[in-house]
């Protein structure tokens, strides 16, 4: 759980925890219990930030490279 919510956190740099609620329209609580690990990020808000940020699932997840989604030459993301 501790490393899947740094890996998320990680994908707002120089953000406050209150700049990355209000981005995620969370509470400043819930950023800060993802921060000292004592939640997870829902699933929900991990797929957003595969979708949002175009991470790997496996990167989010297990802390596999790459880090982000590939466009194969049709410019299309597997």
């Amino acid at each position: 759980k501790a490393a899947i919510n740094r890996r998320f956190l990680s994908l707002y740099p120089g953000k406050t925890q209150t700049q990355i609620a209000r981005t995620l329209e969370a509470s400043t609580g819930m950023v800060n219990d993802w921060k000292r690990n004592r939640s997870q990020v829902p699933w929900n808000r991990l797929h957003d930030a595969v979708k949002t940020h175009g991470v790997r699932w496996d990167w989010l997840i297990d802390g596999l490279e790459p880090k982000y989604r590939r466009k194969n030459a049709g410019g299309e993301t597997w």
